[in-house]
């Protein structure tokens, strides 16, 4: 079959473009021909113009070339009078109504030439369910074939809409579990031994606690993706080389869904200071919601928690559950009339 995916893969995020990589993937192991659509007017160069009108110029420019040397590696389609024979919309936060990236009608399945629509995976992100079932961009949904949501929000959201039964899956990173370590065997060992930061929020009040860790066990503090000045060093990795960090670091302190994500597929210590409500159904979801950090929490209870042992083989076995029954129903919905 010939089947296009709509989804958000250049938000300057290494999760969006891994999610789109590996459903990208994904379907084709299955045997399909599939691309991006991308049915927006502009190309990568404007998110350049955008990106450069705010602070750290220098820093996002570099960010920006790191990213496109990534997205070549997808196949991607401007022609929204393409013909296929299934879209896929998702999976990421493409129903997030409130989310600051760019919105197309695609992700609510206008403008697209397919015999029919399957939303695999997506998610309304920090959009309350009641905003969300009040939009007019709500009211598409009910046009989809099929609607497989990736969260417990979104999940009751598409109930209050279809009044149906809509199973919820995993997110595409995990439908491509056994396939991240050949990535990362792409590129060369770190030379330092480092803790790794990734989150959207500089003053985190995990800050001072990572780095008296880090620093008691001769640890650097490395933060992938932002230009936090307080981290020993920031790295600007590509999505695919930020895997790479990922899997070498000592320990990981994040506040996003998918460094959650890849902490617990690369069986990596971790703290999380969730960011929202989809981290923690996940961390719940794979039985890891021990790893939350409360705010104000003291030294001695963080140190406990980073140094506690995660038993990798009870959240691996739940991660291969969840891959098997999301891809069967994946699988089914392609094939179904």
């Amino acid at each position: 079959m010939k089947i296009a995916t709509v989804t958000i893969y250049d938000a300057l995020n290494c999760g969006s473009y891994l999610q789109a990589y590996a459903l990208q993937h994904v379907i084709e192991k299955m045997g399909h021909e599939t691309v991006i659509l991308d049915g927006r007017k502009y190309n990568f160069y404007k998110l350049l113009r955008k990106w450069v009108k705010r602070n750290d110029t220098l820093f996002h420019i570099r960010q920006l070339l790191k990213y496109k040397r990534d997205i070549k590696k997808l196949k991607i389609c401007r022609d929204i009078n393409c013909h296929f024979d299934k879209a896929i919309i998702g999976s990421d936060e493409v129903w997030n109504i409130k989310g600051h990236f760019d919105h197309v009608p695609q992700f609510f399945g206008r403008d697209i030439n397919a015999d029919s629509i399957i939303a695999y995976a997506p998610s309304i992100g920090f959009c309350s369910v009641e905003d969300f079932c009040k939009s007019s961009e709500a009211q598409e949904t009910k046009k989809f074939h099929m609607v497989f949501p990736r969260d417990s929000a979104t999940h009751q959201a598409c109930l209050k809409m279809l009044n149906q039964e809509c199973p919820i899956v995993c997110d595409p990173t995990i439908l491509f579990l056994d396939g991240w370590i050949d990535i990362v065997k792409d590129y060369p060992v770190p030379k330092e031994k480092y803790v790794l930061y990734y989150s959207y929020l500089d003053n985190t009040p995990m800050k001072e606690n990572i780095i008296r860790y880090a620093h008691s066990r001769g640890l650097k503090v490395v933060c992938a993706n932002f230009n936090y000045k307080w981290a020993d060093k920031i790295v600007l990795p590509s999505p695919l080389e930020f895997l790479n960090f990922v899997y070498h670091a000592e320990c990981v302190f994040t506040s996003t869904f998918h460094g959650s994500v890849f902490s617990t597929i690369f069986k990596k210590p971790l703290v999380v200071r969730p960011s929202g409500p989809k981290v923690v159904d996940y961390l719940q979801m794979v039985g890891l919601d021990s790893r939350i950090y409360k705010d104000g929490m003291e030294y001695e209870p963080f140190e406990k928690m980073v140094e506690q042992t995660i038993d990798y083989d009870q959240v691996y076995a739940v991660l291969e559950s969840l891959k098997d029954k999301s891809i069967a129903l994946l699988s089914d919905a392609i094939m179904s009339k």
